[in-house]
C-alpha cells in the first residue's frame, strides 16, 4: 500500500514538473528575450564615439527591449545615426531596427505642443494669461460649477498647473473614452483638485486641451498646424499622429517586457489606451533624427529657428512659483530645465506608454539626443532613469567630437 501510494506521488510530482515545463515554454513563445546573440547595429557614427553603441547595446541587453534607435547632434550637426536591435521579434521573424525606423514619441509629443502654443504666441493670436475659457469657446462648459475653472490659463497647462491631480482622481486619459479631445464639456464642469497655479502637477489632459486650443485659433486641425509651421519647414517627413492598432509604414512593433511570471496586470500597447486622443500629449511616432531635427531647431542651434530668442526664453522660463526660487531644476513650458551653476541650461523631456520608452536632451555643452526604445518594462521609470544616465555616460566617454553633419545624409 505504501508503495502504491509512493508511486502516486511521484507521478503527481512528475506531472507537476511537466505543467511548469509546458508554462516556461509557453511564457517564452509569447515573450522572446534576446536569445540571438549579439543584436545588430544598422546606421552611421562618426568616429570616436563607440561609448554611445556601448551604453545602447547595454540597456538593451540588461532589459531584454527588442530594439532602440538613437540619434546624437553636437552643436546642430548630427553625429550619430543608429538603429540597435529588432524592430519587430518572434520565433519566426526579426527585422532590424533602422535609423529611419519609427516610433512612438509617447510624452515627447508634450514639446511639439508647447512650440505650436508659442508660435501662437509669437503670431499675437493668443496670450499666455488668457484663460482657457475664452479661447475654447463653444467647447468650454455653459455652465461651471467650480469657479476657479474661468482662472486656468493657457500658461497653467503650459507648466502643468492646471489643477488637475491624477493622483487623485486617476489619468482621464488613459480611460476608454477619454474626456480629450471630444467631450472637455464634462470634464470641465468637474471640481478642479487644487487652485490653478498653486504647484505643479503632471497633466496629460491639461495638454489635449492645448491642442483643442491650437485647433480653435487656427480652424485647423491640430496635425495640419504642426505639420504647416513645425514639421514641414524642417523636413521632419518621418513624424505624424500614430494608431492605437495599426502599425505605421516602417513603424516598430511595440513590446511589454515582464518576468514570465510576473502575475500583475498591464496594459497592451495595442488597444489598451486610445492613442488618438492623446494626439498632443502622446500621439505622435517618427524617428529619433526627426525628432532631433526638431529639437535642435527651436532655439535656432539647428538654424533657422523655431522660435524667436525671446519667446524661447520665455518657453524655458522658471514659472512663477516661490517654491521653485532656490531649485536649479523645474517644469517649464514643454521641457524640463536644469540651470547649471557655471551658466547655460540642460532641457530634456521623457516618454513612456505600454511598449514605450523615449528620452530627449539638449545639454548646455551643445549635445542633443533622441533615443527611443520598442519596449518598457513593469517599473518603467526606473528604466527611465538609467537609460538617462547611460547615455549621458555614452556623452562622457567621447573625448572630442568629431566635425561633419549626417543631416544631409539621413
Amino acid at each position: 500500500m505504501n508503495l502504491k501510494v509512493v508511486h502516486k506521488c511521484d507521478f503527481l510530482r512528475n506531472k507537476q514538473f511537466f505543467s511548469a515545463m509546458f508554462f516556461v515554454s509557453l511564457s517564452l513563445f509569447f515573450y522572446i528575450p534576446n536569445i540571438w546573440g549579439a543584436p545588430p547595429i544598422s546606421g552611421e557614427a562618426l568616429p570616436g564615439l563607440g561609448g554611445f553603441d556601448e551604453v545602447m547595446l547595454s540597456l538593451i541587453d540588461k532589459y531584454d527591449i527588442p530594439g532602440a534607435s538613437l540619434a546624437v547632434s553636437f552643436n546642430g550637426k548630427l553625429i550619430l545615426a543608429r538603429g540597435y536591435g529588432y524592430a519587430k521579434k518572434s520565433l519566426i521573424k526579426k527585422i532590424p531596427v533602422q535609423p529611419q525606423s519609427r516610433f512612438r514619441f509617447a510624452s515627447l509629443s508634450k514639446p511639439l505642443t508647447a512650440v505650436a502654443i508659442m508660435l501662437l504666441f509669437e503670431d499675437g493670436k493668443l496670450s499666455l494669461d488668457d484663460p482657457i475659457v475664452s479661447l475654447l469657446q463653444e467647447l468650454a462648459p455653459q455652465k461651471i460649477s467650480d469657479s476657479r475653472i474661468n482662472q486656468i490659463t493657457v500658461r497653467h497647462l503650459l507648466e502643468h498647473r492646471g489643477g488637475f491631480d491624477r493622483s487623485i482622481r486617476g489619468d482621464p486619459m488613459f480611460l476608454n473614452q477619454p474626456p480629450c479631445p471630444g467631450n472637455i464639456k464634462s470634464f470641465l464642469a468637474r471640481k478642479l483638485d487644487f487652485n490653478p497655479g498653486q504647484k505643479y502637477v503632471y497633466s496629460n489632459i491639461g495638454y489635449c486641451i492645448l491642442g483643442r486650443i491650437i485647433e480653435n485659433i487656427t480652424k485647423k486641425s491640430y496635425e495640419d498646424f504642426l505639420n504647416e509651421r513645425v514639421l514641414r519647414p524642417l523636413g521632419a517627413h518621418t513624424i505624424e499622429l500614430g494608431a492605437s492598432f495599426k502599425c505605421k509604414p516602417n513603424e516598430v512593433s511595440y513590446y511589454n517586457l515582464p518576468h514570465p511570471f510576473y502575475q500583475g496586470q498591464r496594459m497592451s500597447p495595442y488597444g489598451g489606451f486610445n492613442l488618438e486622443a492623446m494626439d498632443a500629449h502622446g500621439g505622435w511616432i517618427g524617428s529619433a533624427i526627426d525628432y532631433l531635427r526638431f529639437l535642435t531647431a527651436i532655439d535656432g542651434q539647428c538654424p533657422p529657428p523655431l522660435l524667436q530668442s525671446n519667446t524661447f526664453g520665455i518657453m524655458i522660463a522658471r514659472p512663477d512659483d516661490p517654491a521653485l526660487k532656490n531649485r536649479p531644476t523645474y517644469y517649464a513650458k514643454g521641457f524640463i530645465v536644469r540651470k547649471l551653476y557655471r551658466g547655460g541650461i540642460n532641457f530634456w523631456h521623457t516618454g513612456s506608454l505600454p511598449g514605450t520608452s523615449a528620452i530627449a536632451v539638449r545639454t548646455a555643452s551643445g549635445y542633443g539626443w533622441v533615443a527611443l526604445f520598442n519596449g518598457r518594462t513593469d517599473d518603467w521609470k526606473k528604466l527611465n532613469l538609467e537609460i538617462d544616465r547611460k547615455i549621458w555616460e555614452g556623452a562622457r566617454s567621447v573625448k572630442e567630437p568629431p566635425g561633419g553633419d549626417l543631416f544631409n545624409k539621413y
